[in-house]
């Protein structure tokens, strides 16, 4: 699903942003939970499955990078 809009209010000093969502549901899910759903908005291209999963892996690693920074801040 791709959409075409300036942010709001700002409309003169951007251009149109062209959007896409990707949807995911969590594979594997344990018994007695509901899966996880996502909703990601990403600005770069996705043309295909293969594209898309290669978003969701992204902010997989996203994450990993989190926890990571956290833990070294705090190193003494």
């Amino acid at each position: 699903m791709c959409q075409d809009c300036p942010p709001i209010g700002k409309d003169q000093r951007y251009g149109p942003l062209e959007l896409t969502v990707i949807h995911a549901t969590e594979r594997g899910t344990p018994d007695g939970r509901e899966p996880i759903r996502w909703k990601l908005i990403t600005n770069l291209p996705v043309a295909c499955k293969a594209d898309a999963i290669e978003k969701l892996d992204w902010y997989a690693l996203r994450w990993k990078i989190e926890m990571f920074s956290t833990v070294f801040v705090r190193q003494p």
